[in-house]
């Protein structure tokens, strides 16, 4: 069983553990197994990827491990009294490592020798990671009901805010340090970072399972519950809500009814504004996260249903090409590499009808936008063999057709439709610094279109100089900037400059103004006028007595063609 949210590297590894007490790196593209580090109890701790390449992980067995991220062998390991059941955080400048055990500790650690700096005590369970907040500040949940701020000097405590249920799900912190916070009590609160106090918190289920993910002015956040919430209306779906909150009231901008009971990861959002999260019915979704549209579902494993073993825990992982990397929750343990709706171009989607199962009826109910060519159909269910295509015009599809019906399907199966390609699109990247030089560079965004061009690396801003870097390219995407200079004096994180993908160099030339020279006959009255075609002319001003050979006007070019001529006054 895999419950562990996968983590991608810069290189595209992707890293996740196992019930099976091992974590396992797997190369993103092909799936293959570069290594696996075999620990002493199960891991659903997510994995986190140091700016060193190093990977921290804790386990069941009570102890965190830091790995080296090329090898898997093993760097130092720290030891708890209690299992370590969420993933490890790092502070923004890469000094310290936080991880939270059930023995009601959070313990912080020297990221690269695993030694303790501090240590704090709750009064009870710690099951997820802290947040850390723009000034450093550590905020930490706990199953005592409480969320505190940490000094990041010493584990000293700031303030405390008590719900009336307890915590399980990390923190999200927004740019201006707001805290988001979902309890048990059936509540998502969002608190001023430095006092702690409540700027506003709304009812979302009976109980909420699914971590807030704050994306600028916007907080996502999912419910799990047997009966919705008094103030949320029922929805054909089933009693789960997902929604999009303004970050600053708290007020519903969106919401769906989702499958089932509800969500349990937490969402992911991708960089062309797809809100990616998986559901107690075995499928992932994918929304546009400002609209809250259906772009597509993906059934991972069986019929859906609501049993543990279709539960989805494993929040999704983002690689920089786009790829969604989610697990199934089931007993064999898959990772499933989803092909993202990163396009600009908006996905198909289609419903189907199943009589004695056999597909009788493949529907669009969106067309899509951008295609292309021709894009891929499939038919995810419990039955086999059924064949379908797509017809597509004027970049929208028209039409599923079934080319073969299949066979022993017990319902409706899941109608996947390929995403239309993406344009070429600029590779975005970050930076990080240690005394003064660049520690590592990781990718946001992979971009598209690239080919074999391999884009320059720039380093603007920061106050240093010298850093410099290559990037990497597969497929056309960039998945990797290697460091050849970290540079020296950057008091501050720099921008990373990747260039755009080639495209054709074009010239535009607009005039703004027109400057009309008369040649007259001084002592005459003239009039000056217009026409955008020559044939139909209109005054321009007033007739004028030219005193002058020769009279100069100016105007602006407000169309692109304007005929001027100057006729004899009566």
């Amino acid at each position: 069983m895999i419950d562990s949210t996968p983590a991608v590297g810069f290189d595209g590894t992707v890293y996740f553990g196992s019930g099976d007490g091992h974590l396992y790196a797997v190369d993103g593209q092909t799936g293959q197994a570069r290594w696996s580090y075999a620990t002493g109890a199960s891991i659903t701790a997510g994995p986190t990827l140091g700016p060193d390449g190093t990977v921290y992980v804790g386990s069941y067995d009570h102890v965190l491990y830091a790995l080296d991220g090329d090898t898997g062998s093993s760097r130092w390991s720290f030891t708890t009294e209690g299992w370590i059941r969420g993933s490890a955080v790092l502070s923004s400048d890469a000094s310290m490592l936080l991880v939270g055990s059930g023995d009601h500790k959070l313990y912080a650690l020297a990221p690269s020798t695993g030694l303790l700096l501090w240590s704090f005590t709750t009064g009870d369970i710690i099951l997820a990671g802290p947040a850390v907040g723009p000034d450093g500040t550590v905020y930490l949940g706990s199953f005592d009901h409480n969320l505190y701020a940490l000094n990041p000097a010493d584990g000293s405590v700031r303030w405390t805010f008590t719900t009336a249920g307890s915590i399980g799900w990390q923190p999200a912190v927004g740019s201006d340090g707001t805290v988001y916070v979902a309890s048990r009590d059936s509540r998502l609160y969002a608190l001023a970072g430095d006092t702690g106090r409540k700027k506003w918190d709304v009812e979302l289920a009976s109980a909420t399972f699914s971590a807030p993910v704050v994306d600028g002015d916007t907080v996502y956040a999912g419910s799990f519950t047997a009966q919705p919430a008094a103030n949320i209306p029922p929805g054909p779906l089933g009693p789960a809500w997902l929604g999009a909150l303004n970050a600053a009231t708290g007020a519903v901008r969106w919401s769906i009814r989702g499958p089932g009971t509800g969500f349990l990861s937490a969402p992911a959002i991708g960089p062309d504004g797809t809100l990616y999260i998986g559901a107690d019915d075995s499928q992932l979704y994918a929304f546009d996260k400002t609209s809250g549209t259906l772009r597509f579902s993906y059934l991972l494993r069986g019929t859906p249903g609501m049993n543990h073993d279709t539960y989805l825990y494993s929040s999704p992982g983002l690689g920089a090409d786009g790829t969604v990397y989610i697990a199934d929750g089931a007993d064999d343990g898959k990772l499933f590499a989803i092909y993202g709706n990163t396009q600009v171009g908006a996905a198909a989607t289609a419903v189907a009808r199943v009589d004695h199962g056999q597909l009788v009826e493949a529907r669009l109910t969106s067309p899509g936008q951008g295609y292309t060519s021709t894009p891929r159909v499939v038919a995810v269910g419990d039955g086999q063999g059924a064949v379908l295509t797509a017809t597509v015009i004027d970049g929208a599809l028209v039409q599923v057709n079934i080319v073969d019906p299949g066979h022993d399907y017990s319902r409706a199966p899941t109608i996947y439709v390929e995403p239309p390609p993406q344009p070429p699109s600029q590779a975005k990247a970050g930076a990080t610094i240690v005394n003064g030089t660049l520690n590592r560079v990781a990718m946001t965004y992979g971009g598209y279109g690239y080919g074999t061009n391999v884009p320059s690396v720039h380093f603007v801003g920061g106050g240093g100089s010298g850093a410099s870097g290559v990037a990497v390219l597969v497929n056309g995407v960039v998945v990797k900037i290697i460091l050849t200079d970290s540079g020296s004096g950057y008091s501050s994180v720099p921008k990373v400059l990747i260039a755009a993908p080639p495209g054709v160099p074009s010239v535009a030339i607009q005039v703004h103004t027109v400057k009309v020279v008369l040649t007259l006959v001084p002592g005459y009255s003239y009039q000056l006028q217009q026409s955008a075609d020559a044939r139909v002319w209109s005054d321009v001003g007033t007739p004028f007595l030219a005193l002058d050979s020769t009279r100069t006007e100016i105007f602006e070019a407000v169309e692109l063609t304007r005929f001027f001529r100057v006729i004899e006054a009566p």
